[in-house]
């Protein structure tokens, strides 16, 4: 079994909210490459070069260029993100650079390619999105799965927390709305499977050391949004009172009610 040690991995996205805690949280041993688009992150000792994946020309080159082990996406491709076209093309780019270096790939999907009828989703229920981000997902997976075999395929839930000392955008802007004294409604049959964003950070490099191939759920427990709203809150000492109690029900929103992770499998081979 290969090891964590001594892999040259580069990480797709490395200036985002994921990324940057992928950073701060590397092992020991690794040579790290550190992908980005528009301006590098500022890390001591990794070494930052310029990857646009929509440039498929100098996406190839500079792959064949650092001949990583392991590539780490969890870069948007913006502004396509829910564009499933756009998604299958970039995402068939990137495989066919990969498959002439025969690199690992780890790709960050989303609960979203789940419609949300049943919840507790294990990795081998059938997917049936919803929203275009989730066709745009579970698209890219399609790719993945009937072109490579060397991969991992992450579904992970409501990523929060905090990347380089700043909240992510929802409790960012739940914390703004708090602090002006506003009401706040939540869902509360909205369920998810909150994770921080530091825990899933650290699963994933648990899961490269483990060499683990195949698609896997990696997220906290099952929570609706109302009651995981509140108790964040709580946490930081402000008004509870503020968040309110919504429904979905008799609403004609496009939203999925349970996409719950069921993430037996990740308990059973992160012993």
């Amino acid at each position: 079994m290969n090891t964590i040690n001594n892999r040259r991995v580069l990480i797709l996205g490395s200036t985002g909210f994921l990324g940057s805690v992928l950073v701060e949280l590397v092992p020991e041993k690794i040579e790290l490459w550190l992908a980005y688009r528009d301006k590098p992150i500022e890390a001591g000792g990794f070494k930052p070069i310029k990857i646009n994946l929509l440039d498929y020309k100098s996406l190839e080159k500079n792959l064949n260029k650092i001949k990583p082990n392991t590539i780490i996406h969890v870069a948007r491709i913006d502004p396509d993100d829910e564009n499933p076209k756009r998604a299958k093309e970039a995402m068939e780019q990137l495989v066919e650079s990969i498959k002439l270096i025969g690199a690992k790939l780890i790709y960050i999907s989303s609960d979203a390619v789940f419609d949300g009828t049943k919840g507790n989703y294990k990795e081998e229920d059938e997917a049936n999105p919803i929203t275009d981000y989730g066709r745009a997902k579970l698209v890219a997976e399609t790719v993945i799965r009937e072109n490579l075999k060397n991969f991992i395929i992450i579904r992970t839930s409501y990523i929060y927390g905090k990347s380089a000392a700043d909240w992510d955008k929802r409790t960012t802007k739940l914390l703004n709305q708090i602090k002006q004294s506003e009401t706040v409604q939540r869902f509360g049959d909205m369920y998810r499977s909150p994770i921080q964003v530091a825990d899933l950070a650290g699963a994933i490099w648990r899961l490269i050391e483990k060499d683990f191939n195949g698609i896997i759920h990696v997220a906290g427990k099952r929570r609706n949004i109302y009651e995981f709203s509140r108790e964040l809150i709580k946490e930081m000492g402000m008004d509870t009172n503020l968040i309110k109690p919504d429904s979905l029900a008799g609403k004609n929103l496009n939203i999925a009610p349970d996409t719950s992770l069921n993430t037996d499998l990740f308990s059973k081979i992160i012993k």
